[in-house]
């Protein structure tokens, strides 16, 4: 079984285009038109570009036929620049739809977005926006002057700052919105005279970005080496530069921008942009070898040839740059075992060299197929391939085999890829299917049930480090491991487990009846508190739920915040049964199968709102998409500051999951019920929290039955035998002696960070 097998690979001999890299279109998609060259001052013998400086590109601006005058790389990134005043024509008033339809046209062509608000360029026509001129003075074009001023008090900073904002609140986590550049001061917003303005200003301004675009690449201008930093330090960012193949950019900006930014480019892309275009710089006797072998050391991953045609002479130069920009991995052998046991690990050591000269920077995951005539299995390994700097490397990763699968022979291969990225090709010659690349056949042996009693020890300690990691109390820990021997110890107690964890691996998504009436017998088995069973249940089978987190492009650190869920419950259950375990053993369904999520101290799903709703222009039908939000009984305190950040963080997360722009949280609970704020203190922390909800239903319950939350403890009737330790449980105790009314409430809160 530790036979390992070794497999070498051959690269192949010229690289190939790949999402994130390369040569970028500008103002422009794949495929589209190129620009001609276009001569602003033919008595001075220079050409200029500024009827292509700004999105939509003008009309006057000539297009070329295909392979006219030259060639231009594919591009698998779209890089747009559009104006301030295109965007917010009014004050607040947002162009959406103008973004809207640049990342759709991207998406499209199978680009990923590089997207640049601009503040204004050079011509009248794209000055800052008319409503701003009203706000604060702000300076004209000079006559005979290429480059314009920015207004020189630093308050349009913070306004433009706002639009960045709305870009954000409405874009970020986007997959076609791959980097955000970010805008200074000047024409473009590249940093002309940025030393002009105060420090704290520019610092806000990098700020906004970082809170806005907390799911997007940044990239900052080389005009401040500072600020790229200082935004560093709390979003990765990397740099730009505008300018290049100019003499003075290329021997003194640059050089002393990456001494001032050494490391940046580990973490977020290095970009450059041309000066005039490739053709010019021909015909002004730059040094294209020497311009490419320096932006290599500054390990650039994406150029702006302007869209302009390329001398078809200068092909090889520029394939032989394209080779090197950016990332490019080659796997070179891979070694696995030739045997394997269904039941058992599976272990695989990959070598991969990266010849290019950055790492990838967005998260793609390294992904395992095995295929044979038995069916396919497919594994979302925990490897990050963001750390894959230039060189050579060893990768190793190891999968869990189904106890349920077919012996036979299969054949394994890997793939760069998730269910929302591009796919990334391997540059290694072998069998290629367009998203997995072929490393080898294995057998898998039937499983054994893999030596019963190894794999019961196997699940023991799964079960011990679970309880040590998420810090159970000892006596918790004593009574689930003590459950575990009696469980195990049983073959149809053990059988019963075992139909559990097969039927969720198979169908995650389908309702826990079936655990809930097979933990019940198990505890009878075992003579078990039922609820102990529900607990224990959980937890062995929780193991079995990375594998569905992975495979469903959710992060293990999301996994570990949802299962703090079962401790809360297990707190609640001693307090309320007197046991270790939990009375909820279906509520977990949704946390299991990664579809409801934890951010901060509280829980987030989608569903439908079931009627319809309107407010600050928001119309929701019955079926309309809105966000539950649940409240765990954490046993900490629920400060404002705390709601907001949860909301920001699941608001941020659910666009980007799935494609919600508007978001609408509901909550359908105890607390939301009316009467609470006659309660509660205007200045408490669940008072704070009721104030954010429009509620929309009220049910009554004269039962009482949610007063256990407040109380941790069941009301049997007997206020007297509540626990009237703190204030609030005063006051609801006094409430039910008064036989005044309680309830559910649902509420609405249209969010808006």
């Amino acid at each position: 079984m530790d036979q390992m097998r070794k497999v070498g690979f051959s690269p192949m001999k010229k690289a190939v285009s790949n999402p994130y890299i390369g040569f970028t279109s500008y103002q422009r998609f794949r495929d589209d038109p190129l620009f001609s060259d276009i001569v602003v001052s033919p008595e001075r013998n220079l050409t200029e570009t500024e009827r292509t400086e700004c999105y939509p590109v003008s009309a006057e601006a000539k297009l070329m036929e295909k392979g006219e005058s030259g060639f231009y790389p594919d591009a698998e990134v779209a890089y747009v620049r559009l104006l301030w005043k295109d965007f917010e024509p009014q004050r607040k008033q947002y162009n959406y739809a103008l973004i809207a339809d640049i990342l759709q046209k991207a998406k499209e062509k199978g680009q990923t977005l590089m997207l640049r608000l601009m503040p204004h360029s050079t011509r009248a026509s794209d000055d800052v926006p008319e409503w701003l001129k009203s706000v604060i003075p702000c300076p004209e074009r000079p006559e005979g002057k290429r480059v314009k001023d920015s207004p020189s008090d630093p308050l349009w900073l913070r306004l433009f700052g706002e639009a960045i904002e709305a870009i954000g609140e409405a874009f970020d986590g986007d997959p076609t919105l791959d980097v955000i550049d970010v805008s200074l001061t000047g024409a473009w917003g590249e940093g002309h005279r940025v030393a002009d303005y105060p420090k704290e200003a520019l610092r806000a301004l990098a700020e906004v970005y970082a809170r806005a675009f907390p799911h997007t690449r940044l990239i900052g201008q080389v005009a401040a080496p500072w600020l790229c930093e200082c935004l560093d330090a709390i979003h990765p960012c990397g740099w730009r530069g505008d300018g290049t193949g100019e003499p003075k950019h290329m021997n003194v900006f640059y050089p002393a921008a990456a001494e001032a930014m050494p490391d940046l480019w580990k973490k977020a892309p290095v970009s450059f942009e041309s000066y005039w275009w490739l053709g010019e710089w021909e015909r002004h006797g730059w040094d294209l070898d020497e311009i490419i072998e320096k932006t290599l050391s500054w390990h650039i991953s994406t150029f702006n040839g302007k869209s302009f045609p390329i001398p078809e002479k200068l092909r090889g130069k520029i394939e032989y740059w394209l080779g090197k920009m950016g990332y490019h991995f080659v796997l070179t052998e891979a070694a696995y075992a030739e045997e394997a046991q269904a039941g058992a690990p599976l272990r695989f050591i990959l070598k991969v060299l990266n010849r290019g000269v950055a790492p990838i920077y967005a998260p793609i995951p390294l992904r395992l197929r095995l295929r044979g005539k038995a069916g396919e299995l497919l594994f979302t390994t925990d490897v990050d391939p963001r750390e894959w700097l230039p060189g050579e490397r060893e990768v190793t990763f190891s999968v869990d085999l189904p106890l349920q699968m077919k012996a036979g022979e299969y054949e394994a291969a890997v793939s760069l890829s998730g269910e929302n990225t591009p796919v990334v090709r391997w540059e290694t010659e072998g069998e290629w299917d367009g998203a997995f690349l072929t490393i080898g056949a294995l057998n898998v042996a039937e499983g054994e049930i893999l030596c019963e009693k190894t794999l019961v020890e196997k699940r023991k300690k799964y079960l011990c480090d679970f309880l040590r990691d998420f810090d159970y109390v000892m006596e918790a820990r004593a009574a689930l491991e003590s459950a575990f021997d009696l469980l195990f110890a049983d073959a149809e107690a053990a059988s019963l487990y075992e139909e559990i964890r097969v039927r969720f691996e198979k169908a995650p998504d389908e309702k826990f009846v079936y655990l809930a009436e097979n933990s019940r017998k198990i505890a009878e088995i075992c003579a078990l508190s039922p609820y102990t069973a529900y607990l224990l249940v959980l937890i062995l089978l929780s193991e079995s739920s990375k594998k569905v987190y992975a495979e469903r492009g959710v992060s293990l650190e999301m996994w570990r915040s949802n299962m703090l869920d079962l401790k809360y419950n297990c707190d609640s259950c001693i307090l309320l049964k007197g046991v270790y375990g939990t009375f909820f053993p279906e509520w977990p369904l949704r946390f299991f199968a990664a579809t409801r999520f934890t951010f901060g101290k509280l829980q987030f799903e989608t569903g439908c709102l079931g009627r319809e709703y309107e407010k600050d222009g928001i119309r929701l039908s019955s079926d309309d998409t809105v966000i539950y939000i649940h409240i765990p009984r954490t046993g900490e305190r629920l400060a404002p500051e705390d709601v907001d950040a949860s909301a920001e963080a699941a608001s941020a997360f659910f666009k980007e999951r799935y494609g919600i722009k508007d978001v609408v949280f509901a909550c359908h609970s105890w607390l939301l019920y009316p009467e609470n704020k006659h309660i509660l203190s205007e200045g408490s922390n669940l008072y704070s929290f009721i104030s954010r909800f429009e509620i929309i239903n009220v049910e009554e319950d004269p039962t009482y039955k949610d007063f256990w939350r407040v109380f941790d403890r069941d009301y049997n009737g007997d206020t007297e035998d509540l626990p009237q330790d703190t204030s609030v449980r005063r006051a609801y105790a006094a409430w039910v002696r008064a036989h005044k009314p309680f309830g559910v409430a649902l509420g609405v809160w249209v969010y808006k960070k």
